[in-house]
């Protein structure tokens, strides 16, 4: 009877142990599913994020360029504006000496009588 009593807690313990082993094989297929997922999402995510930044970089390249390219232009034009201001500037130059030559030789004439009587009384 002792030997029988046994038996049956012993089918009964293997009974509880192949559900518990059932139970655990479901438990760890679960698990192994939702890690393959979760490294999936974690791949998704980590190819967009590096899309995004490549993305991005381009952006930031072709505005960079195009911020160089308008300030080339700013440059060039900017130079040819001071250029065009010297040109005026030795041309107004240029005048005033003309100026300044032909009113020095007006001066040193030899004057008419009635001028350097007038330029006696300037003094």
């Amino acid at each position: 009877m002792f030997l029988v009593n046994e038996l049956a807690a012993t089918r009964e313990m293997n009974v509880q142990l192949t559900n518990d082993m059932s139970h655990l094989k479901t438990t760890v297929s679960r698990l192994q599913q939702d890690h393959h997922a979760i490294s999936s999402n974690i791949a998704n995510s980590a190819q967009k994020t590096h899309a995004k930044i490549e993305r991005l970089t381009e952006q930031q390249r072709t505005h960079y360029e195009t911020l160089l390219q308008q300030e080339k232009q700013i440059n060039e034009f900017l130079h040819k504006e001071i250029q065009n201001m010297k040109d005026e500037q030795i041309k107004e130059w240029r005048s005033q000496n003309d100026f300044n030559k032909r009113l020095e030789e007006v001066i040193q004439k030899p004057k008419g009588k009635w001028e350097r009587l007038f330029f006696i009384f300037r003094k």
